[in-house]
């Protein structure tokens, strides 16, 4: 199905309309994502064919479950069930953006984008000029900066800070394809409304941006017009007090101390008070196993640290619902926020989202979705964004509208499970054997070998691509290792490396080069690149095989064809496991795989 124009333009306009509503009130920003979602129902309806099968919207699944889950295993699911709703998004707007049916896709990302960013300047206009006119009644400088400079809408400095980098990051990316003056201007008024709002995280990702910008404008004439500008308005900013007081009163003499002797009367710079924050989450998320793994649930997250927060005596208010004290702060640290509501899985899960969006944006070359999940990473640090309306859907938008290019590129479900199973084993091996194992193993080989205990080797891997292989080194240094195969009685392999061959220990190195990306725990043995190519002429086609990322044990391992290829019947045995099993790559085949290859070692 392809939009006509009017269609076009409707999803344009509508999706511009959820980013740009935003800052305003939980009910414009839920009407405009109504209005979304009903006009796309309508497109995948005329569609009738929708896929799920998209890594993203899977781990929106899970990261969704990670929550809904306490609505079971929870004491009082009804304290949860509030909590779960808000975080529902996580289920649908990646389907439903995902599966929008948009074939240019490139032109629609950034006139959605555009659209945004001149939106929400436009918002900034409004910002600074509700601020004028209350300074003209008032004649109160501190109108103009931090959360008074928001307002207007009621806002938070902090999520506005978010929504203007984003729409500097737009403005940067457009004004490197097409440098005009309209981007020019609004860059600048872009960059002076994010130091009026002087959160200090956004600072520091605002120098960031316009540093990278500054080497990378290709034209010196603007790129010195913009420095200037820049510089000007930085200058003038600083002189003013009211935005140097932010910065003076950040406490980092005791950089990791907590403080001893808490009062209601104890004040608190922001990163004094995250530093407590975190604290309480880790004390309630090792309260018990179950915590630590799942989490206590959102909706008693908050109550909890409540329960911390008086306890230790901090400020409770006046006893008025206008002064609440510090009750109902959450942990100001969305890392925090999610290990103390999901546990450990759930924290796992956003870090694996992040760090995926960031690469599936170096691998697409994507600067929307590197630059939106860096400034996520370094923005949870200070807040709980995912906690608010705003915050949830500010990052699945962003990065749902930018993965529209990537929706032909449907990822295998066991593959993804595949990754799972691979990184979680492999630190498991690294966590509880390599650790104390590799120390002992080091001084042995070294005494023996005189060389470094880690032996490094240009390997073939997925696509014939080359990759650097790690091992223990079970040889005498020797110039012809990456051409001479080991052989039965190879005067090279030492005694102890007979050992560690013979049970395999010397490919436990091989782990990190798992959780680099480069293997997999289960896959076809990679080769040295002579024995690869020696044995294309024999076999033709030989490296088909490696259609898969390679393994450290393999079908062909399990069923006992380990080490040294005896004759070409052995090696044509051997391709035709590694053929069957990369034909059908499954979880459960895997594990399977495991648990022969460690029956078959300990023969």
């Amino acid at each position: 199905m392809t939009l006509n124009k009017l269609q076009y333009q409707i999803i344009i306009v509508l999706s511009s309309f959820i980013l740009i509503g935003l800052p305003f009130s939980a009910k414009t920003s839920t009407s405009c994502l109504y209005l979304f979602m009903m006009f796309s129902i309508y497109l995948l309806f005329l569609k009738k064919k929708v896929t799920a099968k998209h890594w993203f919207i899977l781990l929106g699944i899970l990261f969704f479950g990670a929550y809904a889950i306490h609505l079971l295993i929870s004491q009082h699911p009804n304290d949860q069930t509030y909590e779960v709703i808000k975080k529902l998004t996580f289920l649908f707007v990646p389907f439903l953006v995902i599966n929008l049916p948009i074939i240019d896709y490139k032109k629609f990302i950034t006139k959605t984008f555009l659209y945004f960013s001149f939106g929400i300047n436009t918002i900034g206009i409004a910002l600074l000029t509700h601020a004028t006119l209350t300074y003209l009644e008032t004649k109160n400088i501190d109108v103009y900066f931090y959360h008074q400079l928001t307002d207007l809408f009621n806002g938070n400095a902090i999520y506005f800070s978010l929504l203007f980098s984003f729409s500097l990051v737009i403005i940067f990316i457009n004004y490197q394809l097409k440098q005009t003056k309209s981007l020019l201007f609004v860059g600048v008024f872009n960059t002076i409304i994010i130091l009026l709002l002087s959160s200090k995280i956004f600072i520091f990702i605002l120098i960031l941006l316009v540093l990278f910008y500054i080497l990378n404008v290709t034209k010196l004439k603007k790129r010195i017009t913009l420095l200037f500008l820049i510089v000007i308005g930085t200058i003038g900013l600083i002189n003013s007090n009211n935005f140097t007081t932010r910065f003076n009163e950040l406490d980092l003499t005791n950089f990791l101390e907590l403080k001893s002797d808490i009062t209601p009367s104890t004040t608190f710079d922001g990163f004094t008070l995250r530093k407590e924050l975190s604290n309480f989450g880790y004390q309630i998320s090792t309260t018990s196993c179950q915590t630590f793994i799942v989490g206590v649930g959102p909706g008693s997250s908050q109550n909890m640290l409540n329960a911390k927060l008086i306890q230790n005596q901090f400020y409770q208010g006046d006893g008025t619902t206008k002064d609440s004290g510090f009750l109902g702060y959450n942990f100001h640290n969305q890392y925090i926020q999610t290990f103390v509501e999901t546990g450990l899985i759930g924290l796992l899960l956003l870090i694996f989202m992040l760090t995926f969006l960031i690469y599936e944006g170096v691998k697409t070359k994507n600067y929307y979705l590197i630059f939106f999940n860096l400034i996520f990473s370094i923005a949870f640090l200070t807040e709980s964004f995912l906690s608010r309306q705003i915050g949830v859907f500010t990052f699945l938008f962003f990065n749902s509208i930018s993965l529209i290019s990537t929706k032909k590129k449907e990822l295998n479900i066991q593959f993804i499970l595949k990754r799972i199973f691979d990184v979680l084993f492999s630190v498991f091996v690294i966590v509880f054997f390599i650790s104390w194992l590799f120390p002992i193993l080091f001084i042995i080989i070294f005494i023996e070998t005189k060389s470094n205990p880690i032996f490094t080797q240009k390997r073939v891997g997925k696509d014939e691509r080359y990759f650097n292989c790690y091992k223990l080194r079970t040889m005498v240094k020797n110039k012809n290792s990456n051409y001479v195969s080991a052989t039965f009685g190879d005067q090279r392999v030492t005694k102890f490396g007979h050992s560690l061959r013979k049970y395999g220990i010397d490919e436990l190195p091989q782990f990190f080069n798992v959780l680099l990306g480069k293997m997999s725990v289960v896959g076809p043995r990679p080769l040295m690149i002579f024995e690869e190519n020696k044995f294309n002429k024999i076999i033709p086609n030989f490296s088909s095989r490696l259609n898969v990322k390679p393994g450290i044990t393999g079908l062909a391992q399990a069923h006992g064809y380990k080490g040294f290829i005896e004759s070409t019947h052995d090696l044509r045995i051997r391709y035709k496991l590694d053929k069957a099993y990369a034909k059908r790559v499954t979880l459960y085949k895997d594990i399977k795989i495991v648990l022969e290859t460690i029956k078959f070692i300990l023969k």
